[in-house]
This record gives C-alpha cells, structure tokens and sequence, in this order.
C-alpha cells in the first residue's frame, strides 16, 4: 500500500508528486499504468486501533489499505492539477527494482474487524496538500 498523509516523509510517492507541484517542479511517474492502493494515514490508524481492541484480530494479519487501486498518472495528474501547478508530468518506465504492487483485499479486516476506509484518494490529496501548505517542517523552495 501507499500510505500517505500529514508528517509523511518527503521520499514517498504521493509526497513526491504532490511536493514537486507545489514547487513547480517535474513529477516524474515510474510506469504509467503502475497501480498502487492508495490509503490515508487516519484509515490505518483506525484499522490499528480496531485491530488492538477486537478479540477478532489475534494472531490474525489482515491488509489495512483503502482496497481501491490507482494509476501512478492518475495521482500524479491530481496532484499537480490541485496545486495549480506548472510542473511537467513526465512518464519513464517503471524501476524493476521494485514490485508491481496493485491493489490488496481488506476482506479480512472487513468481516473480523469491521474495518471500513472512509478517505478516497482525492480527499486525502486535498488534506494531505493542506498539510504540507502550513507545515513548518516543509521545504518549498
């Protein structure tokens, strides 16, 4: 999963995409058609906290994604269109260093934890693009 949101370091993918168009800088995309599971930070923290508290989770492991896949263009085009940026997208093959990821089945987490990702990647963009508009700790050259 790429999990994403507020006090994120800035080598993550949706930091990456969302730090270079506000800085007008060029987000380059790894593989077009590369899909990732998107999730928010606050979805993973409320499936931790369900997964803590329910008798239903021990010994058990379950994913914790948002279980909705996105192209890396897709995020990559939302992120500079909702900064109002200039940046350039530019797309280069993917790194066969790392692994197709695609999209993970939270069925698991669903039945056993009654675990329910509520952030779509849009919302998450927008809060996480927030963030980093106000955090101190941000370079924006």
């Amino acid at each position: 999963s790429a999990v994403y949101g507020p006090r994120d370091v800035e080598d993550r993918v949706a930091s990456k995409f969302l730090l270079n168009a506000m800085r007008n800088e060029t987000v380059t995309v790894h593989g077009a058609s590369e899909i990732l599971d998107f999730t928010y930070v606050d979805d993973i923290a409320n499936g931790i906290c369900f997964a803590t508290l329910s008798p239903n989770a021990a010994n058990k492991t379950s994913n914790m994604t948002r279980s909705i896949g996105y192209t890396l263009l897709d995020a990559a085009k939302m992120a500079v269109k909702m900064t109002n940026s200039q940046s350039a997208i530019v797309v280069v093959d993917r790194d066969r260093m790392f692994p197709s990821r695609g999209t993970l089945s939270i069925e698991k987490a669903i039945i056993d934890l009654n675990y329910s990702p509520t952030v779509d990647l849009e919302e998450g963009f927008t809060h996480y693009y927030e963030w980093l508009n106000t955090s101190d700790s941000v370079r924006r050259h």
